[in-house]
């Protein structure tokens, strides 16, 4: 059965947890990123372990591919590094980075896939977590756009773009400050630190 959110899910930090779901579990030694994923897991605050392991099971792809679970968490930490600098809403951020690409049927040309992750994500909701009509406005967005190329949105779409698009160095392409969209993310340090975190593949 699916849990419902009570009201104090969304402001449980989940630090004391170490229960990081079945389906992880029985993972944990096919690759490393499930592991590591454990750590990912205990500092988020608007996402629940359970959560990222639902969305885990019900992805179509490889758990080693490049728009799976090694990217997610990346783009997790990603956003967790930017919002604080651009203000962005963190609870929006944070669930970009589970749904964003949790609907995607393959690893290349996949154009809707953006819409089908923000539709998965409107059925989650309160189910699996919380947010407020604006929040699902701004994930609805950044989610359904997120693969089109564009700048110019409010700071916590801006902010969810820029952490997917630092992570592009798993793909062998090096991130370009004019393709981000905030001037958080164009700093020198903050390109390094998220290219070098996606060529090493590293998920903590």
């Amino acid at each position: 059965m699916r849990p419902s959110c009570s009201a104090n899910a969304r402001n449980e930090r989940w630090t004391n947890d170490l229960d990081v779901g079945e389906l992880v579990m029985e993972n944990a030694q096919r690759t490393p990123a499930f592991q590591n994923l454990r750590i990912g897991l205990l500092i988020v605050s608007q996402i629940t372990p359970k959560l990222f392991d639902m969305i885990v099971g019900q992805s179509a792809l490889s758990r080693n591919g490049y728009h799976s679970l090694d990217h997610w968490v990346r783009v997790l930490a990603n956003g967790r590094r930017l919002a604080p600098v651009t203000g962005a809403n963190l609870n929006v951020v944070e669930l970009f980075s589970a749904f964003h690409d949790s609907r995607r049927i393959n690893e290349g040309r996949d154009p809707e896939h953006g819409v089908r992750g923000a539709q998965f994500a409107v059925e989650m909701r309160g189910l699996w977590f919380e947010a407020t009509n604006r929040e699902m406005e701004l994930l609805r967005y950044a989610c359904e756009h997120h693969s089109n190329g564009l700048t110019e949105a409010d700071v916590t779409v801006q902010t969810c773009w820029d952490a997917d698009r630092l992570d592009l160095g798993r793909v062998g392409t090096t991130p370009r400050a004019e393709f981000l969209c905030t001037g958080a993310a164009k700093q020198p340090e903050m390109m390094r630190w998220a290219n070098d975190r996606a060529v090493s593949s590293q998920t903590y």
